[in-house]
C-alpha cells in the first residue's frame, strides 16, 4: 500500500458512531478497517476517534502510536494541533486503547502496531485530516451560532473568530454543538507555507516528566497485593527444564512461590531483589534444546557455503549478469558477513499480570498491543475482548517488543501465584533470550566497464529467516532495500539462500537494511577504489536518477568538507541510503595509530521530507548513528554449544564516552511528505566507518564487528 493510497480518504472513512452521555458525536476514522472504534462515552465531547475537546479547554490526542523514545507522543499532537489551530499548551495526550480504529494505515493488513518507522510518515496526512475535519465542524458550529456562513469564519489559538468584528468562541464552548454535525466530504487542509506549529522544534510533552521522574514505566507499576518475580529460562534454545531444587530458596524472606515452567522458572516474592536474591540459590537443571551442540564457527560456515555456492531464489533479475561473469577474465568478488545482534534496550524489560475469574489485565511496554493481547488470550484459551492490555512508554525496543514472550511470561507467572506479579528481566535474560538480528552472509561477483563502472553483479544473501519463504517468494525482512538498489547497473542478478537455524530472529533497528546497507555501500566503494574512482564521484554517477539521495550526498560532502588533505593515518569513508522514505547520507572521519582506531567525527545529512520537529529529527538521525556505531565497533551475539555466550554490557558493549565522535547534522529540507526518522541514521554508518578505515589504512573489513579485526 503506497502513501498516496493510504492519504486519499473520503467521507465513508470518517465512520459515525453512537454519542456519549453528552450527546456528542465520535467519528472513528479506519483506514479501510472493518472493525469499527469502540465508542468514548460522556464528558468530554470526542470529536473523532482522534480528538476530545474538554470544557476547560485541553485538546486530547487519543495517540495511535507507541512512544519508544522515537517522539510520537510529541511528533504527533504536533501534527494535530496545527491542523486543528490549536495552542500547543491546550495539548494533552492519552495513549490509544486496543481497537482497530486506530490501526496503523501503512500496515497491509489493519494492525495496530508501531514498527518499520510509520508513524509519523504514514499518520502525517491522516492525522491532518482528522484535525481539519474537526476544525469544519467548530467552524460551522460557530456559524450556526451566529448566524453568518462559515466562509465569514477563520480559527486561530483554540478559537473561531468572526471576521466581521473579531468575535471570539473557543473550541471548548463549540465542542458540543459541532458534535452533533455531519463531517464534511473533504475538509480543506492548510497549505504547507500555513504551517505554524510543523517544522518547529517544540519541547518533548514528556520531558518535565522525564527529568523529575514521573513518567510511568512498566517497572514502575505498583498494584495492590502485587508480588514481583525474577526468571531464568534455558540457556539452550528449545531446551526444557529438567528438574530443580528449591530448598535453600525458599528460606530467603519474602519468597512466596516457586513457579516451574515448561523452559524456565521463575521465584515469586514480595519484593524484586528477594526474588532475584533467591533465584540465584534454585538449583536447576535443564536438558535438551534444539540448539544444542551449536556454535557460532559453524553457523558461519554454514551461512559462507549458502552464499558461496548455492543459487537461492532470484529475486531481482536484470539483464544478462550470469553470461557476463562467465566470459568475464576480471571478475571481483567476495564474501561479507554480520553476526547475530541483540537489541540491549536502555529499560530493563518488564511486564504486569493480574488475572481475575476469565479477565486478565496486562501493563506492558509493548510495540504491538494488538498483538500482545491476541497472545495473552491464546495462551488463557478465551476471547480476546476478556484481556486488557495497558501500554507504557518504553526506554526503547527497536523491534525487540513486537513479540509477546514478554506479556505470555507474567501471565503464566501471575496465574500460578493466584496474585498480580511483575515479572522483571534480568539484563541476564534479556541478552541472552532475544529475538536476535539474524546473521547473515552475502557474496558479491562483479565486472566493470571500461570507464570502471559495474557492468554486472551477481550478489547472493545467505541468512536464517523470519518465516518460511511465501510463495517461493524471498522474505522482504531479509531482502529489503537490496531489491530496490538505488546504483544504475545495467546486468543484475540478486538470490537469497534460506538456511534453517533454531536461532529466534527478529527485526532489529533498520530490519533489512541494517545489513543490506553494509554489503551495498561496502561494495560500491570497494569497486570504485578498485576503478580509481573517488568513492563520492564513483556513487554521484551511478545514482543520478535519485536526486534526493544524490542531494544528500552533496550536502555531506561539502559539510565534511570532503576531498580536502587528512593528517597521515586518517581517513574519511562515505556511505548512503534511501530508508523508509527517508534519505540519508554519512561522512566518518577516523585515523589509525598503532592498531589503535578513533572515530574523529560523523557528519550526516537527512532528507526525511518536511521535518515535523527538526529537534526530534536530529535526535533521531544522531541516536540511531550512535547505535549503529557501537554495533559497528564492538556487537556479536555469539553461540557456544547451543546458548548465547554475553550475558551483559562487560561483553556486550555500549559506545563509551570516550569513543564519542564529534557529530552534525544537517537537514535536507525537500518539503515531501514526511519519511521515516527512527531508523534512518543506523544502516549505512557502518560501511561508512569502515570505508574510512579502508581509506586510512588500506585494509577491507567485510566482516563485523570491526573489533575482530586487527588494524595494523
Amino acid at each position: 500500500m503506497t502513501q498516496q493510497q493510504i492519504f486519499e480518504l473520503d467521507r465513508r472513512t470518517f465512520t459515525k458512531l453512537a454519542g456519549g452521555a453528552a450527546g456528542g458525536l465520535m467519528l472513528g476514522v479506519t483506514f479501510g478497517c472493518s472493525d469499527q472504534g469502540q465508542k468514548l462515552q460522556g464528558p468530554p465531547v470526542t470529536i473523532n476517534a482522534y480528538i476530545r475537546i474538554s470544557p476547560d479547554e485541553t485538546i486530547t490526542l487519543i495517540n495511535p502510536a507507541e512512544e519508544m523514545g522515537q517522539g510520537v507522543r510529541t511528533a504527533m499532537p504536533q501534527i494535530l494541533a496545527d491542523e486543528l489551530d490549536a495552542r500547543w499548551d491546550q495539548i494533552f495526550v492519552e495513549q490509544a486503547p486496543l481497537d482497530l480504529a486506530y490501526a496503523n494505515p501503512g500496515m497491509a493488513r489493519p494492525a495496530q502496531r508501531t514498527s518499520g518507522s510509520m508513524s509519523v510518515r504514514y499518520y502525517f496526512t491522516p492525522l491532518r485530516q482528522v484535525a481539519a475535519a474537526a476544525r469544519d465542524m467548530l467552524v460551522r458550529a460557530a456559524a450556526e451560532q451566529w448566524g453568518v456562513v462559515a466562509a465569514e469564519c477563520e480559527t486561530k489559538d483554540g478559537f473561531v473568530i468572526r471576521a466581521s468584528d473579531g468575535a471570539k468562541l473557543s473550541y471548548g464552548t463549540l465542542a458540543d454543538a459541532a458534535s452533533k454535525l455531519e463531517p464534511s466530504d473533504n475538509p480543506p487542509l492548510k497549505s504547507p507555507d500555513q504551517f505554524t506549529l510543523i517544522g518547529q522544534s517544540l519541547k518533548s510533552v514528556d520531558q518535565l516528566k522525564k527529568v523529575d521522574g514521573s513518567l510511568e514505566f512498566t517497572i514502575d507499576i505498583d498494584l495492590p497485593g502485587m508480588l514481583h518475580a525474577a526468571l531464568a529460562i534455558t540457556p539452550v534454545f528449545g531446551g526444557q527444564l529438567a528438574s530443580y531444587d528449591e530448598s535453600e530458596a525458599l528460606k530467603v524472606k519474602g519468597v512466596r512461590q516457586i513457579v516451574p515452567m515448561k523452559d524456565a522458572i521463575a521465584v515469586v516474592a514480595e519484593r524484586y531483589w528477594q526474588a532475584k536474591k533467591a533465584l540465584d540459590l534454585v538449583q536447576v537443571t535443564f536438558e535438551g534444546g534444539d540448539s544444542l551442540g551449536l556454535s557460532t564457527e559453524a553457523i558461519y560456515a554454514d551461512l559462507r557455503e549458502g552464499a558461496e555456492q548455492e543459487e537461492g531464489i532470484t529475486f531481482r533479475d536484470d539483464g544478462n549478469s550470469k553470461e557476463l561473469l562467465q566470459a568475464s577474465q576480471q571478475v571481483i568478488e567476495g564474501t561479507y558477513v554480520v553476526p547475530y545482534l541483540a537489541h540491549a534496550s536502555m529499560e530493563p524489560l518488564a511486564c504486569v499480570a493480574k488475572l481475575e475469574g476469565e479477565t486478565c489485565e496486562v501493563w506492558t511496554g509493548t510495540q504491538s498491543i494488538q498483538a500482545a493481547a491476541r497472545s495473552v488470550a491464546r495462551f488463557l484459551d478465551v476471547p480476546t475482548e476478556q484481556i486488557t492490555i495497558h501500554t507504557g512508554p518504553m526506554g526503547g525496543s527497536f523491534g525487540r517488543r513486537l513479540g509477546a514472550d514478554l506479556e505470555i511470561r507474567a501471565v503464566e507467572i501471575a496465574q500460578a501465584a493466584g496474585a498480580p506479579v511483575k515479572v522483571i528481566w534480568s539484563r541476564e535474560e534479556d541478552i541472552r533470550h532475544d529475538y536476535y538480528r539474524p546473521a547473515v552472509a552475502a557474496h558479491f561477483a562483479a565486472t566493470l566497464d571500461e570507464q570502471g563502472f559495474p557492468e554486472a553483479l551477481d550478489l547472493r544473501i545467505a541468512t536464517y529467516a523470519m518465516g518460511p519463504p511465501r510463495g517461493g517468494r524471498a522474505d522482504s525482512r531479509v531482502v529489503g532495500s537490496m531489491s530496490d538498489m538505488v546504483y544504475h547497473i545495467p546486468h543484475v542478478r540478486f538470490g537469497y539462500v534460506q538456511r534453517e537455524q533454531p536461532i529466534p530472529v527478529g527485526s532489529w533497528r533498520s530490519v533489512a537494511r541494517s545489513h543490506n546497507t553494509f554489503f551495498s555501500e561496502s561494495l560500491i566503494d570497494e569497486l570504485a577504489h578498485k576503478a580509481g574512482h573517488d568513492p563520492l564521484d564513483y556513487r554521484r554517477a551511478l545514482i543520478k536518477e535519485t536526486p534526493r539521495l544524490l542531494a544528500v550526498l552533496e550536502l555531506v560532502a561539502e559539510k565534511s568538507e570532503w576531498g580536502t588533505a587528512l593528517p597521515e593515518g586518517h581517513g574519511r569513508g562515505i556511505a548512503a541510503t534511501p530508508c523508509f522514505d527517508s534519505f540519508v547520507a554519512h561522512v566518518v572521519e577516523v585515523s589509525v595509530f598503532k592498531g589503535e582506531l578513533t572515530v574523529h567525527k560523523v557528519i550526516n545529512a537527512v532528507d526525511c521530507g518536511i521535518a515535523v520537529n527538526p529537534d526530534i529529527v536530529v535526535q533521531q538521525i544522531e541516536g540511531a548513528m550512535i547505535q549503529g556505531l557501537y554495533a559497528a565497533l564492538h556487537n556479536e551475539i555469539t553461540i557456544e554449544n547451543g546458548a548465547v555466550v554475553e550475558s551483559n554490557f562487560h561483553d556486550y558493549q555500549m559506545l563509551m564516552p570516550w569513543e564519542m565522535p564529534e557529530v552534525e547534522t544537517h537537514i535536507v529540507q525537500s518539503g515531501e511528505l514526511p519519511g521515516g526518522i527512527g531508523e534512518v541514521g543506523t544502516p549505512a554508518l557502518a560501511p561508512a566507518l569502515t570505508n574510512a578505515i579502508y581509506a586510512a589504512t588500506g585494509l577491507r573489513i567485510r566482516t563485523l564487528p570491526i573489533s575482530g579485526h586487527e588494524l595494523s
